[in-house]
């Protein structure tokens, strides 16, 4: 069966109305879930700061144990906003942190959680910071895929279902 210009343009029609809704729906999911994994990521980086607040007032040697985990970045951080201590680097060649959202709110609220650009690892970090006591707060930090990143992530398999799509509506409208 041949296909007229009306066909065409109706098969046409219906499949770049099939790709906006496909890339309209990446985009949706893309940003749920970089939000749950955001929050399953605070979430986490909460119970870790707290437990490991609670060990370095029990135990002040627990820096050691401290670095060697590598899964999250800790750093401990002293009121005047010098880095002490990071399991993951050399603490003196750090700047000064004192100005860093988290570690002013949790200084000042005992808690906090900001997601912001690391600008020593030059990537989107989630930051929960504990004070530990008047003078000392730890904070914890996992780099994160950006929205974006989620969504690039997720490209490859957009153009599966789209092709998939297209293959399904060109067999039904020639069965029509």
């Amino acid at each position: 069966m041949k296909w007229n210009n009306l066909e065409k343009k109706i098969y046409k029609n219906v499949m770049v109305v099939s790709a906006v809704i496909l890339i309209a729906a990446s985009v949706l999911f893309s940003v749920i879930f970089y939000d749950m994994l955001s929050d399953t990521i605070v979430d986490q980086l909460k119970d870790e700061t707290h437990m490991t607040g609670k060990a370095l007032e029990d135990a002040p040697g627990f820096t050691q144990e401290l670095a060697e985990l590598k899964a999250n970045r800790f750093t401990l951080i002293q009121k005047d906003g010098t880095v002490i201590f990071v399991n993951t680097v050399d603490a003196s060649t750090l700047e000064n942190h004192r100005n860093r959202k988290e570690v002013i709110e949790a200084f000042e609220k005992g808690e906090s959680d900001v997601t912001r650009r690391s600008v020593t690892l030059q990537r989107e970090a989630i930051y929960v910071a504990v004070r530990v006591n008047d003078n000392l707060v730890v904070r914890a930090s996992k780099s994160q895929n950006s929205v974006l990143g989620i969504f690039l992530n997720a490209l490859p398999l957009f153009f599966v279902v789209y092709g998939v799509v297209l293959v399904a509506g060109a067999i039904i409208s020639k069965k029509m």
